[in-house]
């Protein structure tokens, strides 16, 4: 159960709070917005550029959940490129900076941001959704990947624009301290060796395909709640 206590620890008790109040950030007033600046950094309309790229361009209902687990929720979106949160308040756009936020929950899921240092190989800071938690928990990392359009056949890249988009990668942790890639299959059915037999025969009898964060979810779900009694 240390790795409930985990992830428990490292989000709050996300769920115990749902039915608690929240303050609504799209419609405090301008003394309650002071109040508010001073406690989540939210800077001024101004502070927003052009240079952004977003995990979903639509203004979604966010409910962000602070280092003091309180509830908040307005309208927001996750810009990659700055990693940031644009939220409106008062219908205006603003930044959040993230550092007293704990979680941000978005249609369902839960999405935090991991420092580059907690990340095997990374240089850069991600944000990654929560995919499926247990012994292992799985989450899916994002990151701004480029590809090249409209070049010349015989001039590969002359001519050609970069046209930014979404790219993913299955990541697992185990303490919310260390977060590591999972590369291939093999590097999948390694955290499993235990139980290997049972889990290759759940992935043959669903026909999962491990590269697909769906598929991926699934298998973890399953292990995480069939094995559940493993030790660490």
């Amino acid at each position: 159960m240390q790795h409930l206590l985990h992830f428990a620890t490292y989000l709050g008790i996300v769920h115990a709070l749902v039915g608690q109040p929240m303050l609504d950030l799209s419609r405090i007033d301008s003394m309650e917005t002071d109040m508010v600046s001073k406690v989540l950094s939210i800077s001024s309309p101004h502070a927003i550029t052009s240079k952004s790229f977003y995990l979903d361009e639509h203004w979604d209902h966010l409910v962000i959940v602070t280092n003091d687990y309180e509830m908040l929720h307005t309208s927001g979106r996750i810009n990659l490129v700055r990693k940031l949160i644009e939220i409106k308040v008062q219908n205006k756009p603003r930044k959040l900076h993230e550092n007293k936020v704990r979680a941000v929950l978005v249609n369902g899921s839960s999405i935090i941001k991991v420092n580059a240092d907690k990340i095997e190989g990374e240089r850069e800071t991600k944000y990654m959704k929560v995919l499926s938690h247990g012994r292992y928990t799985l989450l899916e990392g994002y990151s701004i990947g480029f590809k090249t359009i409209g070049e010349g056949a015989l001039d590969p890249g002359i001519g050609g624009q970069e046209k930014p988009f979404l790219a993913t990668d299955l990541y697992y942790t185990t303490d919310f301290k260390r977060f590591n890639r999972l590369k291939n299959n093999n590097s999948i059915y390694s955290l499993f060796e235990d139980k290997i037999d049972d889990v290759k025969e759940y992935v043959d009898n669903n026909n999962l395909k491990l590269k697909k964060s769906r598929d991926a979810s699934l298998l973890f779900d399953y292990y995480n709640s069939a094995f559940e009694s493993i030790k660490d």
